[in-house]
């Protein structure tokens, strides 16, 4: 006979979900947008690594004391009434609609070097449009269907990230680090600024446990554990990573890289190798959206079945699926995505 927990997840595999969620496509562009400012940016690492793991304490004890359904919106009722739900929800469901944007971009900026295509601003505008209604389509099948492309998706940005946090630091060269601090002159508190913001784009999704609390062993104890365990994970990796990256690729040639991570392991080995690390990135972006625009589509839905958005969010198939909602998120990221005309993919 199978023990009722057999089916649940235990703390690696929910520690291990959490930080996967969290570096799915946040760290994939975030060597050049950081080499806009600096290796002054480690400080702005550790910052928001604090201040993550001080959110990831708070969600843990979120998980510990609520049994309250609704996820983040759910927690925030229990203090403020239905109009925190609705806010937590709201602005995080907001987030997410813009924040998918990005991860499409990102994709179409590795795309377009892993083929050698110089894209229009109004053709890079096009290419995002269509990954984010291919990832849109895909989960028409259902969460079944989306968690098995992502635990696969998922190895392609796994393998270069913590690869070169491994064995980047062969090539890194300390007075290429120190060179590139503020090559920009910015005043200090405006870096820091600046990449924080940066930064902290880079640790959502560490609130994955608590939404998965109904499928845990024990998750008062484990849920806690996994997400600290993640984020912290996840701040290690991401500071390796960044930094050794700085040590050994010109500031200069980072700042303007639509493929950080491709150049980077260019660097290391050749061209081919750093092909290879691009097409593992386009498929984790692709991967990581696909995952990402389900999760949206279901915050509303939640939303919705409480009367909070309204009730065509709520609509579903016979494979649990809120097609209409994913269809209308698609229509309005479509617009939004007119903002993505420009010289720059940044």
């Amino acid at each position: 006979m199978n023990s009722p927990n057999s089916n649940k997840m235990g703390v690696i595999q929910l520690t291990i979900l959490t930080a996967v969620n969290m570096m799915g496509s946040g760290i994939i562009m975030l060597p050049t947008k950081l080499a806009s400012v600096g290796t002054m940016s480690v400080l702005s690492w550790l910052v928001t690594a604090f201040g993550s793991l001080c959110l990831a304490y708070g969600f843990a004890k979120c998980g510990m004391f609520s049994r309250k359904s609704g996820g983040m919106g759910g927690y925030a009722e229990y203090a403020f009434g239905k109009s925190g739900n609705f806010m937590a929800n709201y602005t995080y469901a907001i987030s997410l609609v813009i924040a998918n944007i990005a991860i499409a971009i990102s994709a179409v900026g590795y795309g377009a070097v892993l083929f050698d295509w110089n894209p229009s601003p109004i053709m890079t505008c096009i290419a995002t449009i269509v990954v984010i209604w291919i990832t849109t389509v895909a989960n028409f099948g259902g969460a079944r269907i989306t968690g098995r492309i992502g635990s696969i998706t998922v190895w392609g940005v796994i393998i270069p990230v913590v690869g070169i946090s491994i064995i980047g630091w062969f090539w890194f060269k300390p007075e290429m680090y120190i060179q590139a601090w503020n090559p920009h002159h910015l005043p200090f508190a405006s870096g820091l600024s600046a990449s924080i913001a940066m930064t902290l784009w880079a640790f959502l999704g560490l609130e994955s446990a608590c939404a998965n609390s109904d499928v845990v062993e024990n998750p008062e104890k484990n849920i806690p554990v996994a997400v600290f365990g993640g984020t912290l994970i996840c701040a290690i990796v991401y500071i390796l990573s960044t930094n050794v990256m700085a040590g050994f690729v010109p500031n200069i040639d980072l700042a303007s890289s639509t493929a950080p991570f491709g150049m980077a392991f260019s660097y290391m080995f050749n061209p081919m190798i750093g092909k290879i690390i691009m097409a593992l990135m386009v498929m984790a972006c692709i991967g990581s959206l696909l995952g990402w625009q389900f999760t949206v589509a279901q915050v509303f839905k939640s939303s919705s079945d409480i009367g909070y958005f309204p009730r065509v969010f709520s609509k579903v198939t016979s494979k649990n699926a809120p097609i209409t909602g994913m269809i209308i998120l698609g229509v309005a990221q479509t617009i939004l995505s007119l903002m993505t005309i420009s010289p720059s993919l940044n």
